[in-house]
């Protein structure tokens, strides 16, 4: 079982690749978002990072769109 998780894992980040996208997971309770190298690469930290802060995301959403996001995040 566990094999066939790590396969599935390893297609997963190989199709994220190739779209040019990544995966984030927030931790509201600590303020704290965990990034990955589709991420970094997205918005191409220098140096790679492996984690942000809410105000640090923010920071590289484009301003057309913070507003609707930060509604967004409000009511969820």
């Amino acid at each position: 079982m566990m094999k066939s998780s790590l396969e599935d894992l390893a297609n997963y980040q190989e199709t994220l690749a190739h779209a040019r996208m990544g995966l984030w997971f927030w931790n509201f309770q600590n303020d704290s978002l965990t990034i990955d190298q589709g991420i970094n690469k997205l918005y191409e930290f220098a140096p790679p990072r492996k984690s942000l802060t809410s105000q640090n995301w923010y920071e590289v959403i484009h301003a057309e769109d913070i507003d609707a996001v930060k509604k967004y995040i409000s009511q969820s």
